[in-house]
């Protein structure tokens, strides 16, 4: 596994730190534009969002950083405990721009799990009492059906080959090969085997 997308929940990020070594972590953004919204009063949000959204829709990582950098400068007077989150977190949302650009929109969050968490809570909650294996095979029928969907539909083009703007199919370098590793900085602590 090379790419693990998670929101900032403290046990999960110990146990990708301890079980996913090397791997690039991606913050979810929309969780992470929630923490930061939540820091503002109800009519800054707006402007925040319009910086936040320039942020994630950047292009490049180069272009991504900038405008993080910029949008912590322009915060730093009117509200400085959002400028220095950004200045501290903000690189943990940047590390979707490793991945083919095609791959970015859904890899960026963790909304695609979370849909597939409410279709099985929805599933199991009417059934309430399981015998035996039967929540297994359940939870893995419904796994199985949604990878098919996910595969019928192109969700992910998950092969080595990139198809070029002519439609010619081109050999590429792993996107994750330079991506920056985990842990970011501040979720550097040291976890004991």
């Amino acid at each position: 596994m090379g790419y693990v997308v998670s929101d900032d929940h403290k046990g999960l990020v110990e146990a990708i730190g301890r079980y996913f070594q090397g791997v690039v972590w991606q913050r979810c953004q929309v969780h992470f534009i929630r923490n930061v919204l939540g820091m503002a009063s109800r009519a800054d949000r707006g402007r925040i969002m319009s910086l936040l959204k320039e942020i994630t829709g950047a292009q490049t990582l180069e272009s991504a950083r900038n405008r993080l950098h910029e949008a912590a400068e322009v915060l730093e007077s009117s509200h400085p405990r959002i400028a220095d989150h950004l200045d501290t977190y903000g690189e943990e949302i940047l590390a979707v721009h490793a991945l083919p650009e095609h791959h970015r929109k859904r890899m960026r969050s963790t909304n695609m799990l979370e849909r597939l968490n409410e279709e099985i809570k929805r599933r199991t909650r009417v059934i309430r009492i399981f015998p035996e294996a039967s929540c297994v095979r359940l939870v893995s029928a419904l796994a199985m059906e949604t990878n098919e969907e996910w595969m019928e539909r192109k969700y992910l083009e998950m092969n080595a080959v990139e198809m070029t703007g002519c439609g010619t199919p081109v050999a590429v370098p792993h996107p994750l090969e330079n991506a920056p590793r985990f842990p970011h900085s501040h979720s550097a602590t040291t976890i004991p085997s």
